[in-house]
């Protein structure tokens, strides 16, 4: 290689070399850019999912509790103790609940303070003790409406949601509670509504 070659390709090299790293580094800075702005948009989302989950969750809550407090599931509560619970006026009410969450709600009903289903939306349920279940424990002991799950009970195969609230007599006596399954679809529909993309 002649000195005269040398000396153009020493020159070439000092300058691409420098506009070849000028580039790298503009393009790490670029990714790392990036990369930043897409985690604060996933955290976002996340922040508003999380939010609107819990909003949902919350009314869902107060709707258990505003129901449990109808006069009329207390009255059949103290009345089942003597003799049987008039079902046509308990159904008429436990179906007023699911409408407030046709899509995801499958099943409501009412327990005795032992934990028995004394009326429910799908009747196969009826009589079905589900003293056991966490969900009918925790109200029973805090005496407060709750949200547990997603769970399997024992009298189904699939995990739900379930939302309870007690039902008291004169704001103390716990006479039993009102019982909502719904379906777990229910979190990722809030979630999936909340992760929309941030504008």
């Amino acid at each position: 290689m002649t000195t005269r070659r040398l000396i153009a390709l020493t020159l070439l090299l000092l300058a691409v070399l420098p506009l070849a790293i000028l580039n790298f580094v503009s393009f790490r800075t670029d990714v790392t850019r990036e990369r930043a702005a897409a985690d604060a948009r996933l955290e976002q989302a996340a922040r508003s999912a999380a939010d609107g989950l819990a909003e949902r969750l919350d009314r869902l809550l107060d709707n258990m509790r505003a129901d449990a407090a109808t006069p009329a599931l207390a009255e059949a509560l103290m009345l089942a103790r003597s003799s049987a619970i008039d079902a046509r006026t308990i159904n008429r009410h436990l179906l007023l609940v699911t409408l407030r969450e046709p899509l995801y709600l499958t099943s409501v009903g009412l327990l005795d303070a032992g934990g028995r289903n004394l009326a429910d939306t799908q009747p196969a349920r009826v009589g079905i003790d589900e003293s056991n279940e966490r969900y009918v424990r925790e109200v029973l002991r805090l005496n407060h409406s709750q949200l547990n799950g997603p769970l399997v009970p024992v009298w189904d195969t699939y995990p739900g949601l379930f939302a309870t609230a007690p039902i008291t007599a004169g704001g103390a006596r716990t006479l039993g509670l009102l019982r909502a399954r719904l379906e777990p679809a229910l979190l990722a529909q809030v979630l999936a509504r909340g992760a929309s993309p941030v504008p």
